[in-house]
């Protein structure tokens, strides 16, 4: 992580259309595999079917 002296804009499309509890557990999952030291690459497989399911709905 770096500290970056900006604002940054993010969208809360995937919490106005699905459900909060179900996108923030997921959120939080992979958070904490990521302070775990999980690779990235392991982390890329892992939301890649959260991403294709948001975009079904």
């Amino acid at each position: 992580m770096i500290y970056l002296p900006v604002k940054v804009t993010t969208s809360s499309r995937r919490f106005e259309n699905g459900n909060f509890i179900l996108t923030f557990l997921r959120w939080s999952i992979l958070q904490v595999f990521y302070w775990l030291g999980v690779s990235p690459h392991t982390l890329g497989k892992l939301y890649l079917p959260i991403r294709q399911k948001a975009k079904k709905n």
